[in-house]
C-alpha cells in the first residue's frame, strides 16, 4: 500500500515519493492501525507492508508491482485531467478502501483497479457497499485479464462482469481494462455470450494521452465491429441438437425439459426462433436457446393469434418465469436489462416474422413450430441464420 499514517496520525503517501518529506518511523495502517513497515526498494516501488506478525482486516495485502503501479499510473492520469485524487481512501462508514478516490462534476467515484481474481460475490458486495454512500465504483480490470483465443472471442471471468457498464448515448455496454505498463485504457464492448466462457466482443484501446475523463466514466464513442462469427453460431446451434443434452443437474435445463415435455417435446427440438444472438443476452447464465424458448412457450405461445399484446406484459410475465426457474447475472450498473433483452429478442423474431409491431403494441403472427426431428430443427435453424446475420 502507498499511504500509512505517521505517528502524529499525518497521511503519509508513496505514491510519489519525496526523499525530502520521510518522517520517522513507526507509521501505522489507516485500516487496522497496526503498525507497517516502509519498504523503499530499488526494483519494486516505494510502498508500506504489514509487519508479518500483524493481521489486517483489508484484503488488498499482499499487493502485486503491478497493482501498485497501475494505482501509481491511474493516478498520475487524474492529476494530469485536473481531479485532484486521494489514493487508498478509507471510508469508516463502510469500512472500504477505495483504491482511488475523487470527485468529478459533484459526484464521488471509487476506482477499484482489480488485478486478482475475485468472488462475484466480493465484487457485488464492494459495489453495493459504495453505491450506499452515493459513491460511484468504477471496476477497472486489469489489461493482463483480457483473454482472446481468437479474433473477435474472448473469454470473461464471472465477477468480470460485474464492472459491465452503460454507455448512456445510445446503452452499448463495455467492460474496462488498464495496462500499467503503457499506460492503455482498453474496453471491450460485448456482442454476443457464446457460451458461460466464451463471449464474441469489439476490443477498443486508447491511450491514457488520448483518454478523457467523460471516456472514461461514460465510455468512449465507437463503431462496431464486423461480425466475423456467423457461421461459428450456427455451428454451435447445431450443437445444441445433436449433441446430449444433460439437463438433470442445472435447474433452468431441468425446468426448460419439463416445458418441452409439456409439448411432447424435448430439448433438442427447441424452436428454430430460439437459440440467437441479441442485445444485452449477457443478462442471462441461462444458455440462449432455453431462454429463448421459455419466452417463446410459456409466454408468448399463451398469447392468442393476431391479438395485440403489450411489450410490458410480457415483460412482467417472464419475469416471474426468470426468477422461478432461469439463472442471471448480477449487473449493478445496467438499468434495464430484462427489457432490453426482451427488446433485443423481439426485434430478432419480427425479422423472422413470428411478431410485428403495432399501432397498440404488438401482435403474434405465426404459430410457434416445434421440429418433428432433428435435421428439421437444423433446416430451420440454416433459415433464420440467414434472416438473422444477412437480413
Amino acid at each position: 500500500m502507498f499511504v500509512a499514517l505517521t505517528q502524529n496520525q499525518q497521511r503519509l503517501s508513496l505514491v510519489i515519493p519525496d526523499p525530502s518529506v520521510n518522517p520517522s518511523p513507526p507509521y501505522y495502517c489507516p485500516v487496522c492501525r497496526q503498525e507497517v513497515m516502509m519498504k523503499q526498494g530499488t526494483k519494486r516501488r516505494w510502498h508500506f507492508a504489514h509487519l508479518q506478525s500483524n493481521l489486517c482486516t483489508d484484503t488488498s495485502e499482499p499487493e502485486t508491482e503491478e497493482h501498485l503501479t497501475g494505482k501509481a499510473e491511474l493516478y498520475k492520469w487524474l492529476l494530469s485531467k485536473g481531479v485532484v485524487p486521494m489514493i487508498e481512501r478509507f471510508l469508516p462508514s463502510i469500512q472500504r478502501r477505495a483504491d482511488l478516490f475523487f470527485t468529478y462534476q459533484g459526484q464521488d467515484y471509487a476506482i477499484e483497479f482489480q488485478c486478482a481474481s475475485i468472488s462475484t460475490e466480493e465484487t457485488i458486495t464492494r459495489t453495493q457497499d459504495y453505491l450506499s454512500e452515493n459513491i460511484i465504483p468504477l471496476w477497472i480490470y486489469s489489461s493482463n485479464r483480457i483473454r482472446s483465443s481468437a479474433p473477435s472471442r474472448f473469454s470473461i471471468h464471472a465477477f468480470e462482469w460485474s464492472g459491465l457498464r452503460e454507455r448512456y448515448t445510445d446503452g452499448h455496454r463495455a467492460i474496462t481494462y488498464f495496462s500499467p505498463s503503457t499506460s492503455t485504457f482498453f474496453f471491450l464492448f460485448p456482442r454476443a455470450v457464446f457460451t458461460s466462457t466464451i463471449t464474441f466482443a469489439d476490443l477498443y484501446a486508447l491511450q491514457t494521452a488520448d483518454t478523457s475523463m467523460s471516456m472514461l466514466l461514460q465510455l468512449p464513442a465507437t463503431k462496431a465491429g464486423r461480425i466475423i462469427w456467423q457461421n461459428q453460431w450456427l455451428h454451435k446451434k447445431k450443437q445444441w441438437r445433436y449433441e446430449r443434452n444433460d439437463w438433470r443437474s442445472q435447474t433452468d435445463r431441468y425446468y426448460t425439459r419439463h416445458l418441452f415435455a409439456s409439448y411432447q417435446s424435448d430439448i433438442p427440438f427447441f424452436p428454430g426462433e430460439a437459440g440467437w444472438p441479441v442485445r444485452g443476452m449477457e443478462y442471462f447464465e441461462t444458455p440462449p436457446h432455453l431462454w429463448q424458448s421459455a419466452l417463446l412457450l410459456d409466454v408468448l405461445a399463451t398469447l392468442p393469434l393476431y391479438h395485440s399484446f403489450s411489450f410490458q406484459t410480457v415483460v412482467e410475465v417472464f419475469s416471474f418465469v426468470i426468477t422461478s426457474h432461469l439463472k442471471t447475472r448480477s449487473l449493478p450498473f445496467i438499468t434495464t436489462p430484462l427489457e432490453t433483452i426482451t427488446a433485443g429478442y423481439f426485434n430478432a423474431l419480427q425479422k423472422m416474422g413470428s411478431i410485428r409491431q403495432t399501432k397498440t403494441g404488438w401482435m403474434r403472427i405465426k404459430p410457434i413450430h416445434l421440429p418433428r426431428s432433428l435435421d428439421e430443427g437444423f433446416h430451420m435453424d440454416k433459415k433464420w441464420h440467414q434472416s438473422i446475420f444477412y437480413s
